[in-house]
């Protein structure tokens, strides 16, 4: 029997990877940082589309920046479409 391979992760567990408080975590879910599919009733972070911006978000833990990236829309438009 084959595994599947995850493709989405909770909300909490996007939370606990980046270094974020709850607040901060649904903050960037509702600003559209990530890409998310609702799964019986549950909000699910697509594993590839966190990948994509993972990187930059590591870098700056601290709300205020994190904050700062979510707020630009030229690197969101351009993430989005690769």
């Amino acid at each position: 029997m084959t595994k599947k391979k995850k493709t989405t992760m909770s909300v909490p567990e996007m939370q606990r990877l980046l270094g974020l408080g709850k607040t901060d975590a649904y903050w960037l879910v509702k600003k559209q940082c990530f890409e998310t599919v609702v799964v019986a009733g549950k909000m699910r972070v697509v594993i590839d589309s966190f990948e994509q911006i993972r990187s930059s978000i590591l870098r700056s833990t601290d709300r205020r920046r994190a904050k700062n990236f979510a707020q630009n829309p030229t690197l969101r438009r351009s993430l989005r479409k690769s």
